[in-house]
């Protein structure tokens, strides 16, 4: 099976698509990648938070700030940053995004 290129990027864009969303195989190894959770307390977002650290993968699972605290975010796993926010305010939810980037060094997929 051939490669196939990477779709080309808007001009002034920082988005990357892969080149394919191929399953892992011997010549495509598997490689851990960086969450961002919004949702982490639901049972679907718990549930993808933990199955990414079970993979070995880094998440920052973000709790929503009218029903949770920093402190219950905290200490979920040493792979989890855990992170309050209001998706309805852009200012919170561009500082999880800054915060991810500065504690992880980048993101590879976001969830909601």
């Amino acid at each position: 099976m051939s490669k196939a290129a990477s779709p080309p990027e808007a001009p002034g864009s920082k988005l990357k698509l892969p080149a394919s969303c191929n399953p892992p195989s011997s010549d495509s190894p598997a490689s851990p990648k960086t969450w961002i959770v919004f949702g982490a307390t639901g049972h679907i977002g718990r549930s993808l938070v933990r199955t990414a650290l079970s993979h070995g993968d880094k998440v920052t699972a973000v709790g929503s700030a009218l029903e949770n605290t920093v402190e219950q975010m905290q200490g979920w796993h040493e792979r989890c940053l855990g992170m309050v926010c209001d998706v309805r305010l852009h200012e919170t939810v561009d500082m999880v995004v800054q915060r991810t980037i500065k504690h992880w060094g980048g993101i590879d997929i976001i969830a909601k």
